[in-house]
């Protein structure tokens, strides 16, 4: 669901190049492409590490397949399909942002409320990995809720960078999980 998810994402985007009268591209909707690009690619690293051991059955695929399935709706949505009919990218995001931010942030409510109990089960006793975690997941949701809140378009690029800061910090080469237990233990 994700690989289609992705190709959705680059399939809108490209289709702009397709077209001979394309709507301007604004900042709200390629930073938020590029911000779902990384989340879903983000996604796939916590695939490999989640998912190997589950087994293959209705079941234990219907969590999995329904995020993915939230990823491939905002992928689909993200870039209208009638180019021609907006002046601006942008636009298109402040009509459709309650679909567009809100299927993201139910994927990623999904994903937190179904892995928390499990992520605590593996730290019982260590309060300031539960503190980090709390705050890494309050802050995710709650700039999520910012974005669908707001209808400022300035403030809405100032969430979307926060939340591609937070997943490059929490997903990218220098993981600040261990220095932010370290300073709060």
């Amino acid at each position: 669901m994700l690989g289609l998810a992705v190709a959705e994402l680059l399939g809108g985007f490209a289709a702009l190049l397709r077209v001979s009268a394309p709507p301007r591209l604004g900042v709200v909707t390629p930073l938020l492409g590029l911000h779902i690009m990384i989340e879903m690619l983000a996604n796939y690293v916590d695939a490999w590490k989640i998912f190997r051991d589950v087994g293959v059955s209705l079941a234990e695929l219907a969590l999995p397949a329904f995020i993915g399935l939230l990823y491939y709706v905002a992928a689909v949505i993200i870039v209208p399909r009638q180019l021609s009919e907006w002046v601006s990218l942008d636009d298109y995001f402040d009509k459709r942002r309650k679909w567009i931010v809100g299927t993201l942030l139910l994927a990623n409510a999904t994903v937190s409320a179904a892995f928390t109990p499990s992520w605590f089960a593996r730290f019982p006793e260590d309060g300031a990995w539960a503190g980090v975690y709390v705050l890494q997941v309050g802050s995710l949701l709650a700039a999520y809720t910012f974005l669908l809140l707001t209808r400022s378009r300035r403030l809405s690029v100032v969430a979307i960078l926060f939340l591609m800061v937070w997943y490059l910090v929490f997903y990218g080469p220098f993981d600040i999980s261990a220095a932010i237990v370290t300073a709060v233990g």
